[in-house]
C-alpha cells in the first residue's frame, strides 16, 4: 500500500501516537494501518509492538492485557478516594 494511503487510514483510526513519523514507522513494519492504529491506541510505539509480535503476543492479547491493566488502575483509584 502506498504510504500516503496508509497514513490517511492510520490518521483516521489512531486516537494516540498518530503523528506522521510514527505512521511511517508502522508502514515500514508492513502491517495494515488498521492494526497499526489498534497497537497505537493501546499505547505501543512501533518498536515496542515489533518486540511483542516477535515474542508471539497477538494484538488481541495485548488489547486484553491493556484493558485489564486499566481496570485494575480504576479499581485502585476508587479505593483510595
Amino acid at each position: 500500500m502506498p504510504i500516503i494511503d496508509f497514513m490517511r487510514i492510520y490518521a483516521a483510526l489512531a486516537t494516540q501516537l498518530a503523528g506522521p513519523d510514527i505512521a511511517t514507522q508502522w508502514h515500514a513494519m508492513g502491517i495494515t494501518p488498521e492494526d497499526a492504529a489498534r497497537w497505537a491506541n493501546i499505547g505501543f510505539m512501533p518498536g515496542e509492538a515489533k518486540h511483542e509480535m516477535a515474542a508471539g503476543v497477538t494484538l488481541k492479547a495485548a488489547e486484553h492485557a491493556e484493558n485489564r491493566r486499566r481496570a485494575h488502575i480504576w479499581r485502585n483509584r476508587r479505593r483510595i478516594a
